[in-house]
């Protein structure tokens, strides 16, 4: 039995950056460049397996929002499902486009899987311009190490 499928959009108008993407070649039955995947997070859970974090450090990281990102702790790559899904995503309609039909990624679904916020105050960095030594004494005062004033 034979599958009559289209690998690409049934309607393919919105994406204007198709002469460029990699899946034109892929679907052209041309050759793609091996892709290389870098990560930055591979020295971040190596030091937490060395110096593993208290449960009073631990504590304010969940209420910050960010214990499900140190729960679900170092992840190996598959590196051929990333590749499939960077050879469907489409950055000009945010969506990744598969066999049976489009599907993005939404903020309820990171809420769900990482566990992080997606409703309350907006953080959208600093208000006004600081310099260097003043967001330094902030963040002791934040902190609460009483070193608020510098040396």
């Amino acid at each position: 039995m034979s599958y009559d499928l289209h690998p690409g959009p049934m309607v393919d108008d919105v994406l204007f950056l198709k002469d460029s993407h990699r899946a034109r070649d892929i679907f052209n039955n041309r050759e793609v460049p091996k892709l290389v995947f870098r990560r930055a997070d591979q020295k971040f859970f190596s030091f937490l397996n060395s110096n593993p974090i208290t449960d009073n450090v631990k504590r304010y990281i969940d209420i910050a929002g960010f214990g499900g990102v140190i729960d679900s702790g170092y992840r190996n790559l598959d590196h051929g499902l990333l590749e499939a899904l960077i050879e469907r995503w489409r950055p000009e309609t945010h969506t990744f486009h598969l066999p049976i039909g489009e599907v993005t990624v939404t903020l309820e679904d990171i809420n769900v899987l990482w566990g992080l916020p997606i409703e309350g105050e907006v953080v959208s960095g600093c208000e006004q311009p600081s310099s260097l030594a003043d967001r330094i004494v902030r963040c002791h005062t934040l902190l609460g190490t009483g070193r608020a004033q510098i040396a």
